[in-house]
């Protein structure tokens, strides 16, 4: 009783509201129920022939004009490809652009790169993203508000006359840049100061690899490692695979000696000290936890030892705490030592004394 008591409650409530002025009156439930169907009905009639009438009428006229002077090798609407350079990172990939209508639309690994040999990481895949970007700025900005190329180039024009009147230092800042070709604009436009210099910064740098190696041999320079060539590797927090240096060089050269092969068929062992989980740690064949701030103890206990068994000195230093048990450090030093000018220690520190022992380690 109390439920039907409900409903009939609804019903006068509805039918009141109904009777308001400006309401149509509602008789009965079901003939409201039809005129809501009916209302219903004919909105969505209505909707879908206003739809299909809008899909009759014209598009927007756009034009499109023809090359005053085609190129010889454009045919419109033939995609053409190109071999170039990925600058998504200073590793410097091999590339190959998809272009229609001199529009880029598609990256690709160029095969024949003797570092990249084909592949290309998701940074590579999206740069033709960055073209089509509508945020993107359309004119350039002067101290914050906008302007126009030729205000922005007198104005640029007559400090840089005023910088060489006064003989002032210029320090030209850039990520890292691999072009010969950009290099040398830069040092010929640099050459017209009287102090000035190309400076180099990354975000992330390795400056200590490049420091170490100017200590130990004598040139400030960032060598190409050849995982193809490792039988042993051990990596201290490089994330090689995922983001270090270049990872699309290294994974081709690491995953070369994971597939046993008849000239190669013994496959690489490789063990990952780091001290979070990163892409690399979970490929290896042995993954050890340890703190960034703990690589410099883990590589001196294993020079020592590879130093012990070549006959050479190296100064030892007792710890008082060991990141890693006895039987580890020693399986690391005996499988380097087997493996000698086919093993590979890395390590991703900013310690310049770190680097060094890395480099005693590959070169004893």
């Amino acid at each position: 009783m109390t439920h039907h008591r409900q409903e009939h409650d609804r019903l006068v409530d509805r039918i009141q509201h109904s009777n308001r002025p400006g309401s149509i009156p509602a008789q009965t439930d079901a003939v409201s129920s039809a005129l809501s169907r009916r209302s219903f009905l004919e909105t969505a009639g209505f909707s879908l022939s206003i739809a299909a009438l809008s899909g009759c009428g014209r598009a927007p006229q756009r034009l499109s004009l023809p090359f005053p002077e085609q190129p010889a090798e454009v045919i419109p609407g033939v995609s053409k490809n190109y071999a170039s350079t990925c600058h998504g990172c200073p590793a410097g990939c091999g590339l190959l652009v998809k272009v229609r209508d001199g529009r880029p639309l598609k990256m690709e690994g160029m095969p024949e790169h003797p570092l990249s040999k084909g592949g290309l990481c998701a940074t590579g895949q999206a740069l033709p993203l960055e073209l089509y970007d509508s945020f993107r700025l359309k004119h350039p900005i002067y101290k914050g508000a906008p302007a126009t190329w030729e205000d922005l180039d007198r104005k640029i024009g007559l400090e840089i006359e005023a910088i060489k009147a006064n003989k002032l230092a210029v320090r030209f800042v850039t990520p890292t840049i691999t072009s010969p070709t950009t290099k040398e604009e830069i040092r010929r436009f640099l050459g017209e100061f009287t102090d000035g210099k190309h400076l180099m910064f990354d975000p992330v740098s390795s400056s200590a690899i490049l420091d170490a190696h100017l200590e130990t041999h004598g040139r400030r320079v960032l060598p190409h490692y050849d995982f193809a060539a490792a039988k042993v590797i051990v990596a201290c927090g490089a994330d090689f695979l995922g983001t270090w240096i270049s990872p699309v060089e290294f994974t081709a050269g690491w995953s070369s000696r994971r597939r046993p092969t008849t000239t190669t068929p013994e496959m690489s062992y490789h063990v990952q000290l780091e001290g979070r989980l990163s892409l690399t740690g979970t490929k290896a064949d042995r993954r050890y936890r340890v703190s960034p701030l703990e690589f410099g103890m883990v590589l001196s206990e294993i020079a020592s030892r590879i130093a012990a068994r070549a006959g050479v000195s190296f100064p030892r230093v007792e710890y008082k705490h060991r990141p890693l048990p006895e039987e580890a450090i020693e399986d690391l030093a005996s499988r380097l030592w087997a493996a000698q000018a086919e093993s590979l220690v890395i390590c991703d520190s900013q310690d310049v004394a770190t680097q060094t022992v890395v480099n005693f380690i590959n070169y004893t």
